[in-house]
């Protein structure tokens, strides 16, 4: 398995993303790595880098966080995920990560590969904990942040996550549920109603409607919600663990938590590390642009299985 990796995505690239390449490759040995970078990205990369795992491509041009589709279109069409989206494209890898500006390369992900045909929108899905420590699907996290709610785009994300944890977990008939503001069937917009009713109706594992005080708790595998709410919603939730911690170290225990088993681990952003684009014709993962060489490692091996289990949603 081949993953095509921009050295240049993040806040903190390319150090964190040549380490958290490091840490991959030293534990994997079913993959290679095709890595895009700068000159000095490559030049830093093959020092730590094992050669024979990893092929190196020179590209000057990077997108910032900063930079908007338009002036993407205009003036980055050779930058590193344009050049690394070209390589997926051509074969050369089977899958594409960055931990860069997820707006850049979503938009390059369709004017370069191209939307499939029976995708309504493209979207993001990753995996938030529960409770009882095992994973949901959530989605979508913020490919449509700007996108008008319908409901045929919400139950475009009901089909396609179940499809993604019965493949991911395999796991037949998820239970899929919709974040509400109440969990009756008349509660929320228009559209939220008349997608009740449709999911309801359908052959998938609908629950209804959860709150969001049950996200931890609830019976749901795949919670759907539109991508605005849906990136508030991660957000929010990363953030808990970094309270935690922050109130553990006053106390000075949060180095005994984590050798313990009330180390909330399943909370930890890093340990999943990213974020699968639906709905595109190629697979390509999306990290957080705060990525530590953690989660570069995360979303490596995130990355690694959704090509071990032949996912191309």
């Amino acid at each position: 398995m081949k993953i095509v990796v921009d050295l240049m995505g993040g806040d903190n690239a390319p150090d964190f993303v040549i380490e958290g390449c490091e840490q991959f490759l030293s534990k994997i040995k079913d993959c290679s790595l095709e890595l895009v970078g700068t000159k000095d990205a490559i030049e830093r990369a093959k020092v730590l880098l094992p050669q024979q795992l990893c092929n190196f491509h020179e590209v000057e041009t990077v997108i910032s966080m900063e930079d908007t589709p338009i002036s993407i279109s205009k003036r980055k069409q050779n930058s590193t995920i344009s050049y690394a989206l070209n390589l997926l494209k051509n074969d050369i890898g089977d899958a594409f990560f960055s931990a860069g500006n997820s707006g850049a390369v979503i938009f390059l992900s369709l004017s370069i590969i191209g939307q499939k045909t029976d995708s309504v929108s493209p979207a993001l899905l990753t995996l938030i904990p529960k409770s009882n420590m095992s994973f949901q699907v959530l989605l979508d996290v913020g490919a449509s942040g700007n996108k008008l709610v319908t409901k045929d785009y919400l139950v475009y994300l009901a089909k396609s996550g179940s499809k993604f944890y019965k493949q991911f977990f395999e796991k037949d008939n998820p239970k899929i549920a919709l974040l509400n503001i109440g969990e009756e069937k008349s509660k929320g917009t228009s559209i939220h109603v008349e997608t009740h009713e449709i999911l309801s109706n359908s052959e998938m594992n609908f629950i209804g409607n959860i709150e969001g005080d049950k996200i931890y708790d609830s019976d749901a595998d795949v919670l759907v919600v539109d991508g605005f709410t849906g990136n508030i919603t991660l957000k929010l939730m990363e953030s808990f663990y970094d309270i935690i911690m922050k109130r553990l170290e006053q106390f000075k225990i949060s180095e005994l938590v984590k050798k313990s088993s009330l180390y909330p681990k399943n909370l930890e952003y890093e340990n999943i590390g990213g974020a699968y684009l639906l709905g595109i014709n190629k697979n390509i993962i999306i990290g957080h642009g705060k990525s530590s060489s953690k989660a570069i490692y995360s979303g490596l091996s995130f990355t690694r299985r959704v090509l071990k289990k032949k996912i191309l949603l």
